[in-house]
């Protein structure tokens, strides 16, 4: 996680990180976490700027980990005249809300004050697996 940090500082953004806890052994878990965080601080630099101040806490308990993202939604004095242009899909939201809910979690994200919050919820243990069954197929 420290170098994703360090990556989005170097860009410009003022990143707080806050992390309790300690991360389960679940590769796909931590995977999850990490491209969550991920999406958030890129919707910061992407909407908020360069100068801009997120602060990210990181709480790791025995049956999930939550993950709080508030960003300022201003720019501050670091390059705050330039653009950002980062290019996106459009679905980025929707695709950490997908990993959240892959392990039976929640995404929730949208205005506070003058920035943005994303909160998720991500229960630890296995990936939710969606069944289908083909009506007529031998077991």
């Amino acid at each position: 996680m420290s170098e994703l940090i360090e990556g989005f500082r170097q860009a410009g953004l003022r990143v707080e990180l806050t992390e309790s806890g300690t991360p389960g052994d679940d590769a796909t878990h931590q995977l999850a976490v990490f491209r969550i965080v991920q999406e958030a601080l890129t919707n910061t630099l992407r909407y908020a700027g360069r100068g801009a101040e997120a602060r990210i806490t990181i709480s790791h308990e025995s049956e999930h980990t939550t993950i709080d993202v508030l960003d300022s939604g201003e720019r501050g004095t670091v390059d705050s005249a330039v653009p950002v242009v980062i290019p996106g899909s459009g679905r980025g939201l929707a695709g950490a809300a997908e990993r959240a809910r892959m392990f039976g979690g929640t995404l929730e994200a949208g205005p506070q004050g003058t920035g943005w919050r994303l909160i998720a919820v991500v229960p630890t243990g296995t990936v939710q697996r969606e069944t289908t069954s083909i009506e007529g197929a031998e077991e």
